[in-house]
């Protein structure tokens, strides 16, 4: 009660998270917060976060208390698909069987689940239509 009860929550440590007030309004002991990001959250560099959230009133000595809020980033689709080489030549001799492997091509997404799921296709011009075939599971 009074002075003693006054009561500040923070966010220890080095997160991007920051606690800010729902309103001046109300009593400093039953203060209500929103968790807010400080930065813009990445699913590749950092899947989960523990945010330590501190509680210290107004009195002498201080007393606080701590607990623990695991946060998981859900990754989304943010990441283009990358081939293995930017530009890719084969020379292929004449006079070949039908099906004849002339090539595969590997690419990657640095998304996860569904997000890195990929299907390759083939883009031809009219005039080579029907002469290849691409595997749209494996390239």
């Amino acid at each position: 009660e009074g002075e003693n009860a006054a009561v500040t929550c923070v966010v220890a440590g080095d997160v991007p998270f920051q606690l800010k007030p729902v309103s001046e309004s109300g009593s400093d002991s039953k203060k209500k917060y929103f968790l807010q990001t400080t930065t813009p959250l990445d699913y590749e560099a950092v899947k989960e976060y523990t945010i330590e959230i501190v509680a210290v009133d107004s009195g002498n000595p201080p007393l606080s208390s701590t607990n623990s809020l695991k946060v998981q980033v859900v990754d989304v689709n943010d990441n283009a698909p990358v081939f293995t080489q930017s530009i890719m030549e084969v020379a292929f001799p004449e006079n070949n069987s039908p099906n004849d492997l002339v090539m595969e091509v590997t690419a990657s997404d640095a998304d996860s689940g569904s997000n890195a799921k990929l299907t390759y296709s083939i883009v031809v011009e009219p005039s080579s239509k029907g002469f290849f075939s691409i595997n749209p599971d494996s390239g």
